[in-house]
């Protein structure tokens, strides 16, 4: 049977929903934590380091049922005027505008732990399929961005080189086959975070890459990274391209931005693009045009460009690229005189990474 769908007022975007996959301990959780205001369902028990509000999971059943409880409450939460969802767990109020589950592999354990596995193999395999897809389908109604951090694992096999053979390994998401094949389907973009022995570096690959014989997966949606290979590190600290460039591309709003443009009829149109997606791109990845292009913005609404820097300057430091959006937010609030921060019990700059983990930042 057809159907006719009438045209939308406003054109919804996605927000970024990206797997980071590696071995253990080369940073896949500090670059989830990039993303921001993350919130981590850590069922590694691994992010503490971050910083970030985080909620923990018992390794058996009892985690499992409460780890999916904690999902079904992020998906019924709606963003507020300022774009993020605002949570609430024991009397604690936080505000997300980025949902980590950390990991997945972990979390197919916990599923596994409530099933029986009894002499059908393939029933069993069934029921946990069932147990990890329809939790993550859940997990992709929230409004936020998703990142999803899992472990990888290994496949050896055999591949022929005229008379004789060679072993190739395959390193992909540690994840049983039909649940990674899921997966797989929902993201934007899968990075992999390998080493690369020869070069003595670390690098974040955007589509399948060959090492030696080490195949590893990757892929990239909308080809934001043109099969780069990313370095993890600049300067020693996390590559700041990386995130900003998924926000300012792939993310392009919420998917109901809720302080859209009207046109004269006082109907949203569905041109519209958001302010700080806008100074994203003008930014060009660069923190210094990103500033330019910020008072600019604050100029040509009609306010004073150093009001604006010294407010952000007192709440956010220095200008920062990935918390543009936050930033946006806060002058937008500020002039409406609806400046919420000074009555919050949380400081919203406790949730922004650490000045010297970000090098693309600029003093005001």
């Amino acid at each position: 049977m057809s159907k006719f769908f009438a045209p939308q007022e406003t054109v919804e975007v996605p927000f970024a929903t990206v797997i980071i996959m590696g071995d253990p301990k080369l940073g896949k959780t500090r670059l989830a934590a990039q993303f921001p205001r993350p919130y981590f369902l850590d069922v590694d028990n691994g992010a503490a380091h971050t910083g970030s509000p985080r909620m923990t999971f018992e390794k058996n059943a009892r985690g499992y049922a409460e780890c999916v409880a904690e999902i079904k409450r992020l998906a019924l939460l709606k963003p507020g005027a300022d774009g993020l969802l605002h949570h609430k767990v024991d009397g604690f109020e936080f505000p997300i505008g980025t949902v980590v589950l950390d990991s997945i592999s972990e979390f197919q354990v916990l599923a596994a732990a409530m099933l029986i596995r009894g002499a059908d193999t393939r029933k069993f395999y069934g029921d946990l399929r069932y147990a990890v897809r329809d939790p993550i389908t859940m997990f992709r109604s929230i409004d936020a961005n998703l990142v999803i951090v899992a472990h990888t694992a290994t496949k050896t096999e055999e591949r022929s080189a005229g008379k004789h053979k060679e072993v190739w390994d395959w390193v992909g998401v540690g994840l049983e086959g039909s649940v990674r094949d899921d997966l797989l389907k929902w993201v934007d973009l899968m990075l992999n975070i390998v080493n690369d022995p020869q070069k003595g570096q670390q690098y974040i690959i955007t589509r399948e890459t060959t090492i030696g014989q080490r195949i590893f997966q990757a892929g990239d949606r909308y080809n934001l990274f043109h099969g780069q290979q990313l370095p993890l590190l600049v300067n020693d600290n996390l590559n700041p391209e990386v995130v900003p460039t998924i926000l300012g591309i792939v993310a392009g709003g919420s998917r109901k931005d809720t302080a859209a443009q009207q046109d004269d009829s006082g109907k949203q149109s569905s041109s519209y693009v958001p302010a700080w997606q806008r100074i994203l791109q003008k930014a060009g990845r660069n923190a210094n045009k990103g500033l330019s292009a910020l008072l600019e913005w604050v100029e040509e609404n009609g306010h004073d460009p150093q009001e604006a820097r010294d407010l952000l300057s007192e709440r956010f430091g220095r200008f920062d690229l990935a918390a543009i959006k936050e930033m946006v937010a806060a002058l937008e609030e500020f002039w409406a005189g609806q400046n919420n921060y000074e009555d919050a019990d949380l400081d919203p700059t406790e949730l922004i990474p650490p000045v010297e983990e970000m090098e693309e930042k600029v003093p005001f």
